[in-house]
């Protein structure tokens, strides 16, 4: 316990130069396509952990649940792609241009004759 705060040194250290096999690992395409979706992890775990529990509820074996844990894993991230998709990028990209013509207007651009 009391080498953790030395060994996460060490990690930031290693992870802020963009050197190493670590950065490279983190880089990779799996760490950013979790990267991108783990807001929607964040916000869509619990949810799953209710449905899956309920779920689990109706399996006898051992073998069954432990499937089903297993399986959480890739149906969440599956979930939080489409929610990354279908909901965040979307609603990123029209705050985004709510934010450009608010500051547009603070600046004196009109945008009255622009397609939205």
């Amino acid at each position: 316990m009391f080498l953790a705060p030395f060994l996460f040194a060490i990690l930031i250290y290693t992870l802020s130069s963009d050197r190493g096999i670590v950065a490279k690992v983190f880089s990779g395409n799996l760490f950013q396509m979790l990267g991108r979706r783990s807001y929607s992890i964040y916000l869509l775990h619990p949810a799953l952990l209710i449905v899956l529990a309920g779920f689990m509820s109706h399996l006898d074996g051992p073998i069954e649940k432990w499937i089903a844990r297993i399986l959480f894993i890739p149906i969440l991230i599956i979930i939080s792609g489409w929610s990354f998709r279908f909901i965040e990028n979307p609603a990123r990209d029209y705050f985004n241009r709510i934010a450009k013509r608010l500051d547009d207007r603070a600046q004196g651009i009109d945008h009255k004759n622009t397609v939205p």
